[in-house]
């Protein structure tokens, strides 16, 4: 039961870690275009820089999405577990176990009786091999 929520903390924490290094890569981006000390023309460490930047953004967001999922399908799975153990074996609420109907076996099929009771019936020994050798 916890372990799903335990696994979805910890892949939202790496996700987000992985956000937080691109924004560290972005900040030695922007040192760089503001020292003008790189060798990488100007238009280029900007496109990094937006494209690191959307990446980060995107991460945070996917890794917040993902981990609401995963703790709601816990939560949902938990409670299902929860539910199906208090309700096992007890009645539900409004439900009268008096008036509860018995289960009922199945009746026999009387037509396949009367069928089998004539095939039988009409079958004498030797009948069909008589009826092989066409005497």
């Amino acid at each position: 039961m916890g372990g799903n929520k335990n696994r979805a903390s910890s892949r939202m924490i790496f996700r987000i870690l992985i956000a937080v290094y691109f924004v560290y890569l972005d900040k030695q981006l922007i040192e760089g275009l503001v020292k003008k000390d790189s060798t990488m023309p100007t238009w280029l460490m900007i496109l990094f820089i937006l494209i690191f930047a959307g990446f980060a953004v995107w991460m945070v967001v996917y890794s917040i999405k993902q981990y609401k999922i995963m703790t709601q399908e816990n939560e949902n799975t938990d409670q299902k577990q929860i539910t199906g153990a208090i309700t096992e074996g007890t009645e539900q609420p409004g439900e009268n176990t008096a008036a509860k109907v018995t289960e009922e076996k199945p009746e026999m099929n009387t037509e396949m009786q009367s069928e089998e009771r004539k095939t039988t019936e009409e079958k004498i020994p030797g009948s069909e091999e008589n009826e092989k050798t066409g005497s």
